[in-house]
This record gives structure tokens, C-alpha cells and sequence, in this order.
């Protein structure tokens, strides 16, 4: 249990379960982000701490950057501004309802995806195929998807003290 408390592992935990999801569905498309889910979790519940956001988020891209087919760096650079995003965006908030942090969820998910979308048309001129209805649907499935990855994730690091979340105590 304590290589599970070592937030700098929880990537390639994640990474590999999403692997081993895909493999299981036989879906050509993932529609769940476990990475992004922890970053967003990970910076809702440790606002404060503004370098070690970036750290975990720079982590969780670079991992999915080098063992993905996209173009590097793209997610790196997604994820450290959806964390910088969540963090400054949601100091307001009171931070004993966690009922807040799933729409944060989706939305920075929808955000993401958004981004990364047009940051491919835009740089590398390779958008999205397709109509952009399909384009929409996918991505709200998939922010869906990782609002669910994310309530697993919140679940199983409260109930297991991992770490990704603050602990119920305080």
C-alpha cells in the first residue's frame, strides 16, 4: 500500500488501467481520462500548493505524451494550463463540499479536450475528422467518462488515505 501513496507512481497506474479498459471494451476510442481526472482531483484538493500542481500535471501529460501516438508535448502543456486553470479558478470555493469538484471535473475535461482539438487544426492542421456534431458528442462522452473515472479515483483515495485527495480529517 505505500507504492500507492507515492502520487508520482499514480500515472502509470492509471495509464495502464485505461490500457487495460480499452483492451477489455475493444473501443476504438477511449472515452474515459484517468490521468487528466487525477491532475484535476489533485489540483482541487491541493490548491495551495501551485508547484507541486504543475509538477504532478507536467508528470501525467509527459507520461501520456510518450506512450501516445499525438503529437508530443500537447498534452503535457493541456494539462499543466487545465491545472494552473482548476487552481486559480476554484480558490473561491468552499473547500469542505465536494460536490464541487465533479462539475469542475467535466468542465475541465470538456475544456481539454476542446484545446486539444483545436491546438491540432490550428498547429499541426490535423482537427478533428468528421462533422463537428460527432466532434461535440465525443468529447462530452468522453468528460462523462472521466467524471466517472474521477469519482472512482476520489472514492478509492479517500476510503484508502492515498493521498490524491485531502484526507477526510482535515
Amino acid at each position: 500500500m505505500t507504492v500507492l501513496k507515492n502520487r508520482f507512481l499514480w500515472p502509470f497506474f492509471l495509464l495502464a488501467a485505461q490500457v487495460v479498459v480499452d483492451q477489455l471494451t475493444g473501443a476504438s476510442v477511449s472515452f474515459f481520462d484517468p490521468l487528466l481526472a487525477a491532475v484535476v482531483l489533485y489540483a482541487y484538493f491541493h490548491n495551495y500548493d501551485v508547484r507541486d500542481n504543475v509538477l504532478f500535471a507536467a508528470l501525467c501529460g509527459v507520461v501520456k505524451d510518450v506512450l501516445g501516438l499525438d503529437v508530443f508535448g500537447l498534452y503535457a502543456v493541456s494539462f499543466v494550463l487545465v491545472s494552473l486553470g482548476v487552481v486559480y479558478g476554484t480558490r473561491f470555493l468552499n473547500r469542505q463540499q465536494d460536490i464541487f469538484v465533479f462539475p469542475i471535473v467535466f468542465l475541465a475535461v470538456f475544456v481539454q479536450r476542446l484545446g486539444v482539438g483545436m491546438g491540432r487544426l490550428v498547429f499541426f492542421d490535423a482537427g478533428p475528422r468528421g462533422s463537428v456534431v460527432a466532434f461535440f458528442l465525443r468529447v462530452g462522452l468522453t468528460a462523462a467518462g472521466t467524471l466517472v473515472a474521477a469519482f472512482a479515483l476520489y472514492r478509492l483515495s479517500r476510503q484508502c488515505d492515498l493521498g490524491l485527495t485531502e484526507s477526510s480529517s482535515s
